[in-house]
């Protein structure tokens, strides 16, 4: 079994939990029901799952034996977990309040099945200000899409008709 890939993102807050979160997608297309995600430490993710078994996606197993993370997560907080037919989405509680970003998702300094998630990144220095978006579906659209360029580029003088 091999890993799946995970995209991920953050935010961090001194002084309110609901904001003071990581972002997880599990990217397992079609993931089928019965899968298994737990956390067997507040800085452990254990994963395991089966995509496909269709016709469109052909079935494959997924695992992640542990995933130790930079730092812990709340176990007491409300998780939220959002099956879609490409991923699945996890909204984390970070433990500590802390304004610092995580430097990584990991305590290992390189894991490449762990990505940055660029459509829900938001740099720390402009993270105040940003709603945090719990239903957060990343399309896997580039940026930009879903930009009315022809409005933008009338605004910027060029282009107009």
């Amino acid at each position: 079994m091999s890993p799946p890939e995970i995209l991920w993102a953050q935010r961090s807050s001194s002084d309110e939990p609901t904001q003071n979160i990581i972002y997880l997608t599990i990217n397992v297309p079609d993931l089928q029901p019965g899968y298994s995600l737990t956390f067997p430490t507040p800085s452990s993710i254990s994963f395991t799952g089966t995509s496909g078994g269709s016709k469109a996606v052909a079935s494959k197993s997924f695992e992640i034996e542990s995933l130790e993370l930079f730092g812990e997560i709340d176990l007491e907080a409300d998780r939220k977990e959002k099956l879609t037919g490409k991923s699945l989405q996890l909204v984390l509680t970070k433990k500590d309040l802390n304004d610092e970003y995580w430097p990584r998702l990991t305590k290992d300094k390189r894991v490449n099945f762990v990505k940055t998630d660029f459509a829900l990144w938001v740099d720390e220095d402009e993270q105040n200000g940003v709603a945090v978006d719990e239903g957060f579906a990343s399309t896997g659209a580039p940026p930009g899409a879903g930009m009315d360029m022809e409005a933008m580029m009338a605004q910027m003088g060029g282009m107009s008709q």
